[in-house]
């Protein structure tokens, strides 16, 4: 009996007792350690700044994407922002940015792999001269009202006609045949509004050749004396899009031209298609 207990609560046991403490006390200590640790990344995780981004990447609030068929332009996707806008021709490829800070106006196109830079001053639609040869008349010019604003999506809209003056005066003109039937008597325009620069905004109507109304142009038709319909800018879709400044990065490595009608002319083009788009400057 005494060599049982002995050997139930000798000294082997005790050291078999003490390892087995020393490893769950071991085990308990690292599981501490690690929780530790892992806290303490978590805090500063926390407290730790956003990781830098690039500038060019970072998204551009109030960014909108628009399918729109243009009188002058033939349909474009418009690519609008506070900082810029981009003019894309659906069909010839043909691009044309405007962005801040509004120095100048970049006309290119990769397909025939050409380039036209101009003051931002200076810049017009290169088709408004054979629009208005064509037509007689530039649209521009019209004076316009406002009729009324409202709120729709979450942007500012408002409409405008052409002036009751204005229509009363062409349409005694036109009575005494003093000018033609093409003459605009009527006019619905459609806009909406963005927070960005005027001079931007300016300049897309401009580009569209409609009047100025310090906003941009979504629908925009006239009726002329004799009663035909002209849809000078007309829009199929429009939606919230992603844009950031490298949406509107100029490409390198294109041949830089003088005139902006000269970029959409590859070895194809012929003196008719300069002749309609009002001769060289």
């Amino acid at each position: 009996m005494t060599g049982l207990r002995k050997s139930l609560y000798g000294p082997g046991r005790e050291n078999h007792v003490q390892s087995l403490w020393r490893r769950c006390f071991t085990v308990f200590t690292l599981a501490l350690a690690l929780s530790l640790i892992g806290c303490l990344q978590s805090a500063i995780a926390r407290d730790a700044p956003p990781p830098k981004t690039n500038a060019s990447d970072a998204a551009i609030k109030n960014a909108w994407k628009l399918d729109q068929r243009s009188r002058v332009l033939g349909d474009v996707t418009i690519f609008i922002c506070p900082t810029g806008i981009k003019a894309v021709n659906r069909k010839d490829k043909l691009t044309v940015v405007c962005a801040a800070p509004y120095a100048e106006v970049v006309t290119y196109s990769l397909r025939t792999g050409k380039i036209c830079k101009q003051s931002f001053a200076r810049s017009d639609n290169p088709y408004a001269k054979a629009v208005a040869m064509f037509s007689g008349i530039a649209h521009a010019q019209v004076p316009v009202v406002k009729t009324r604003t409202y709120q729709k999506g979450g942007l500012t809209w408002s409409d405008f006609k052409i002036t009751e003056e204005y229509k009363k005066q062409r349409q005694a003109m036109w009575k005494n045949h003093e000018v033609t039937g093409s003459e605009p008597a009527y006019g619905n325009l459609v806009v909406f509004s963005l927070p960005m620069d005027k001079r931007a905004i300016d300049w897309l109507a401009r580009l569209y050749c409609v009047p100025k109304t310090g906003m941009i142009p979504f629908d925009v038709t006239f009726w002329d004396v004799d009663n035909e319909v002209h849809s000078l800018v007309k829009t199929f879709s429009m939606v919230s899009t992603k844009l950031t400044a490298s949406d509107f990065k100029i490409p390198s490595g294109l041949h830089p031209v003088k005139d902006p009608r000269s970029v959409i002319q590859d070895e194809t083009a012929n003196d008719a298609i300069e002749m309609m788009m009002g001769g060289s400057k």
